[in-house]
């Protein structure tokens, strides 16, 4: 679904702020969980994710009608697409994982930063 979670508490109010301004942000206590990785947060940041590798899907099927409907005929081999897949630049040696969570990649049940690799399956 395309609707938002109803979850507010804790995301930034100020745009330049640092990740531990914000509690949904913040690095975890010694040997816990950050505040993303659990309850609320953990399913809007799991819906964002969603929302956005649905949107890249739509834009694939697209893609591929308006090659359909120019009569275009290529082998797929010979076919590239590339797309702009999100940067990870502002705090990214940050514990908290805040980058990956805010780009939309699913650092809610993982801590190896691997999450991108949704993106390209």
């Amino acid at each position: 679904s395309r609707q938002t979670p109803a979850f507010r508490a804790g995301l930034p109010t100020e745009k330049n702020a640092m990740p531990d301004d914000s509690a949904v942000l913040a690095a975890a206590a010694k040997g816990g969980d950050a505040a993303f990785r659990k309850g609320d947060a953990k399913v809007f940041f799991e819906w964002y994710q969603k929302v956005l590798l649905d949107h890249g899907a739509a834009l694939l099927i697209e893609a591929d009608a308006a090659i359909k409907q120019a009569n275009v005929n290529v082998l797929a081999e010979k076919l590239a697409l590339s797309v702009k897949v999100s940067g990870l630049h502002w705090h990214v040696m940050h514990p908290s994982r805040a980058t990956e969570a805010c780009a939309g990649y699913n650092s809610c049940t993982s801590d190896t930063a691997h999450a991108h690799k949704a993106v390209a399956a």
